[in-house]
């Protein structure tokens, strides 16, 4: 390789990583509060406590999930192409029927209190600190997906910084006095969530008007309910996962799994950063520029991503016993070879979360909902017996097999793609990151 050639290619890997430092630290600082949150809690809580916990807050990540499919994912893509005030309407339509879903949400997490109330369960302090988590969680993560949309990912860390990084000081700070609690760590989510959404709306007043416009609601349904049934039956698959866990075995067991795949889960920092960043740069680089100008700038990015995941598994799995013995202060030891086996799961995940975002980036959702389907029949088929035979480690077996099974659907779909001949609509430039046509 030629000194002209070596140099442009290290002032192109320069320039692409420098362009995703902040989503990168953006994502950081969300994986991080997650995995001191749960250490915290694992710490402080008894096994049976944490299992109760992990499964709650397991349903707010399901309804997260959904939300996606609905209404952050379609403004990623569709909202990309817009400009000027049609993307203000967009915006704002968007806007209203999300928190229209969020309030519903609400108002069935207050009614699963009461009649959690009703029969006793000692698990409705959670169930109604949910209710205002899943509020201001959901619009705050629209927002912040907002400045995705508009290559604004340094205004989305600083909004994070206030809800996720107000989050663990909260919730370390209620564990210093010898406080916490899993409906209380709750309740911090949702106060710092509500305090960040707030400036968020605020700082992006000028995306927003008092209009409302029925064909976006119906845009947004053409483009996300692929998206949203593949997310549904996802967080359907992980959840029932999780239950068959503590069904099968105890909900111990399912603290003990929580426990051990928050080690891994910094991973999501990469993960997370090729769905919020890469999605909506190759979304406008498939529409403007074509299939093979999207395949390489995603080949470049998905290769960066993939080194530090590498890297950071192997290192975690060969310090899994001493970490888990240090961090959960012994209520964990003897369980390091679950730490690899969920390095290989997330190493496959890291797959569908690729293939996903080719799929989604060209406007073939209805791929990623078929793909998902075939994995929870798998998930099921595979995931009962081999849970009630083996145990945790059934479980962990299981989720390898879901993974394959996820890559192999999606590339099975990507390769079988429909072909169309329409022409799209030129797309704004989302290379470099600033997008002034949304009003910088």
């Amino acid at each position: 390789m030629s000194t002209f050639q070596g140099s442009q290619l290290r002032d192109r890997l320069l320039s692409l990583i420098g362009s995703s430092f902040w989503g990168l630290a953006d994502q950081a600082i969300v994986s991080l509060t997650s995995f001191l949150t749960m250490i915290l809690l694992a710490r402080v809580l008894t096994p049976d406590d944490f299992g109760a916990f992990v499964l709650i807050y397991g349903a707010l990540l399901l309804f997260n999930a959904l939300q996606s499919g609905l209404f952050t994912q379609p403004h990623n893509v569709l909202g990309s192409s817009l400009t000027g005030a049609e993307y203000v309407r967009y915006t704002t339509t968007t806007l209203i029927t999300q928190l229209a879903f969020s309030l519903l949400l609400g108002i069935l997490a207050v009614g699963a209190f009461i009649a959690a109330v009703e029969l006793g369960w000692t698990a409705a302090p959670l169930l109604i600190a949910t209710a205002p988590a899943i509020i201001a969680w959901q619009i705050q993560e629209y927002l912040r997906r907002v400045y995705y949309t508009e290559g604004r990912v340094r205004e989305a860390f600083l909004n994070d910084m206030i809800s996720y990084g107000g989050q663990i000081i909260g919730i370390a700070g209620i564990w210093l006095a010898g406080a916490l609690t899993g409906p209380l760590a709750i309740y911090v989510l949702a106060a710092t969530s509500a305090l960040a959404a707030l400036v968020a709306l605020w700082h992006l007043q000028d995306r927003l008007d008092l209009g409302f416009d029925r064909t976006v609601v119906e845009e947004n349904w053409r483009f996300g309910k692929w998206l949203f049934g593949a997310n549904l039956v996802q967080s359907g698959r992980i959840q029932l996962h999780l239950m068959l866990i503590g069904g099968l075995v105890s909900v111990t067991a399912a603290g003990l799994y929580r426990a051990t795949q928050n080690l891994v889960a910094p991973t999501h920092i990469m993960m997370n950063a090729i769905k919020s960043i890469a999605m909506p740069r190759a979304a406008a680089i498939h529409t403007r520029d074509g299939l093979p100008a999207m395949r390489r700038y995603l080949i470049r990015i998905c290769v960066l991503g993939l080194i530090p995941i590498l890297l950071y598994l192997v290192a975690v799995s060969l310090v899994a016993r001493p970490l888990l013995h240090r961090l959960y202060a012994g209520q964990y030891d003897g369980y390091a070879w679950l730490v690899w086996l969920f390095s290989a799961v997330y190493l496959l995940a890291y797959g569908g979360q690729v293939l996903t975002v080719v799929l989604s980036a060209m406007r073939i959702t209805r791929a990623v909902l078929y793909g998902e389907v075939v994995t929870l029949v798998m998930a099921i088929s595979a995931g009962v017996p081999l849970i009630w035979i083996f145990g945790i480690g059934g479980a962990l077996v299981t989720d390898i097999i879901v993974g394959c099974t996820l890559m192999g659907a999606l590339a099975h779909q990507l390769i079988h793609r429909p072909q169309s001949t329409d022409t799209p609509a030129p797309m704004v430039d989302l290379t470099p990151l600033e997008v002034p046509a949304h009003g910088d």
